[in-house]
Parts: C-alpha cells; sequence; structure tokens
C-alpha cells in the first residue's frame, strides 16, 4: 500500500485490496496464517505504520519465525 500510516488509515479500499492480495498469496504460495507478517516483525520500523489494521491481517498467536527476523 501507498501512504503514510503513521499519519493516516488505509482507505477501505486500499484494505480490501490488500484482504484479496494476502489471501490469493497465501493459496498461491501455500503460506500459513501464522507466517502473515508486517515489515516491523522483520526489521526495525515504524512501518507499516500505527494507523495500519495489521489485526485485520494476522492471526493474533502467530508463531514469528526466528529466520523472518
Amino acid at each position: 500500500l501507498v501512504g503514510d500510516f503513521n499519519q493516516t488509515k488505509p482507505t477501505a479500499k486500499q484494505r480490501k485490496s490488500l484482504h484479496a492480495l494476502v489471501a490469493w498469496l497465501r493459496s498461491y504460495c501455500n503460506i500459513p496464517s501464522n507466517h502473515v507478517l508486517v515489515h516491523r516483525d522483520i526489521r526495525g520500523t515504524e512501518c507499516p505504520g500505527r494507523h495500519f489494521p495489521a489485526a485485520e491481517f494476522l492471526t493474533p498467536s502467530r508463531d514469528v519465525p526466528k529466520s523472518y527476523r
């Protein structure tokens, strides 16, 4: 998504598009739901920002593999 989500929330259209993309990638690449991450889970960054609704895309009890960090 394009935007500064420390300043604004992603639009409903952006969230809907991202949901579709994440679902397709998970299916196509056989990615378990607990392996869907946001940038800040991998690198020392605020990305995707404090207004990004990460909970919509992530499994609450996900186990982040150490190889992803």
